[in-house]
Parts: structure tokens; sequence; C-alpha cells
């Protein structure tokens, strides 16, 4: 965590969220960083080494898709299974899009429309 610690990134954080205030904006998204309680939900997409901490106490949206070597359908249904019907008070919802491959959501080919749609 040398190259990114709390002291690498929590000032690049702290601009984006003043940024969010300046612009009304009174929920803050998480995106693989969370230092001192600010983050107010968390979202990952495409996960691959995403590991949720102990002391997770808000909820979690996973993007998921068909063809994903680093998040496969196991690791999915596991997921659900720790978090779904209910087992994580704070909320859990994991959307699966179809035809969609690991990445989609930042390299995709936009001329698919499955992995248009899933980006979209």
């Amino acid at each position: 965590m040398l190259k990114h610690g709390k002291e690498q990134t929590r000032p690049s954080l702290d601009k984006v969220i003043a940024v969010l205030k300046e612009e009304s904006v009174t929920k803050s998204l998480h995106f693989d960083l969370a230092f001192d309680n600010v983050i107010q939900c968390i979202v990952v997409s495409h996960p691959s080494l995403f590991t949720v901490p102990d002391d997770l106490k808000v909820p979690l949206l996973i993007n998921s898709c068909e063809v994903d070597q680093m998040f496969p359908a196991e690791a999915q249904a596991k997921a659900d299974e720790i978090f779904g019907d209910g087992k994580f008070a704070p909320g859990y919802k994991r959307e699966y899009f179809s035809g969609c491959t690991h990445g989609f959501s930042v390299r995709g080919d936009m001329t698919d429309p499955l992995v248009k749609a899933g980006k979209e």
C-alpha cells in the first residue's frame, strides 16, 4: 500500500468530495478506497481482487457479468450466498450483465448492444 495508502490517495479523494459538495451532492460513492468513514455506499464494477472489510457498514452494489475470469460464476454465487437474502443488513444487490466480459464498464465494445447496455 505504499503507493496507494491513505497519504497518497486521501488528498485526491478530499478534492473530489469538496467538488461534489459544491454541486450539492450529498452522497459519496466508493471505488476501492475507504478512509475515515466518509463512504456512504460501495459500488464495485467487474471486481477482481475485491475483499470486503470486516467493518463494512454501508450498502454494497456489485456489477457483474457473464464472462469474468476474475469474478466467475462461482464467486458471484458465493457473494450472493454471503450477502443476499437480507443477510447483509446495510443492503446488497448484484447486477448481472449478460453478454458482457470482465472490463465491460471500462473498455467495453460500444458497438455491441449488450455491452453498451451494461456500460450505460
